[in-house]
């Protein structure tokens, strides 16, 4: 079966993930022991892509509210809906920020097709988890270190006092 070099997609530590598949089924994660920052090791919310990825209450389509229940859509017409009330919302003076969410967040391909976003919907702000959750590290290591990115790595295996 095939072994796939990944990086966990879930939050900002991006942990090297070896993905075991049979077809398009994940058959299993583990820690990539080659990643130089996660060295082999991974969170329990890695491990559980598999089940997110199986789970068979996961979400595959636009769905929307009708009264009190959930009718599933297809993906032109959910986005014309959008569409139109968003144009809406944005003619009567609302949509000032976008929210965005993992993977999103943590990836710069992706972020940069945010701000895209942002600037052809004319909104003012982009929000996501990592404003809040992330944002003081990145403002730590700038000070500390002169970049938002540069971190140190902990030598567990050589350190004589922790």
């Amino acid at each position: 079966m095939p072994v796939h070099t990944r990086t966990c997609h879930i939050c900002e530590a991006n942990c090297g993930l070896l993905i075991e598949t049979e077809g398009r089924r994940v058959v299993s994660i583990r820690g990539d022991s080659d990643d130089p920052i996660s060295r082999g090791h991974i969170c329990p919310k890695g491990n559980a892509i598999a089940d997110l990825e199986a789970d068979p209450d996961r979400l595959t389509s636009p769905m929307k509210r009708v009264g009190e229940d959930w009718v599933a859509l297809e993906w032109e017409t959910a986005l014309a809906e959008i569409g139109t009330k968003f144009a809406a919302i944005k003619a009567a003076g609302g949509a000032a920020a976008l929210y965005v969410g993992n993977p999103t967040a943590h990836d710069f391909a992706l972020g940069m097709q945010t701000g895209a976003l942002k600037k052809a919907l004319g909104v003012r702000g982009v929000y996501s988890a990592s404003t809040v959750d992330q944002m003081p590290h990145q403002l730590a290591q700038y000070f500390l270190y002169g970049h938002n990115a540069l971190f140190p790595i902990p030598d567990i295996e050589r350190t004589q006092h922790l």
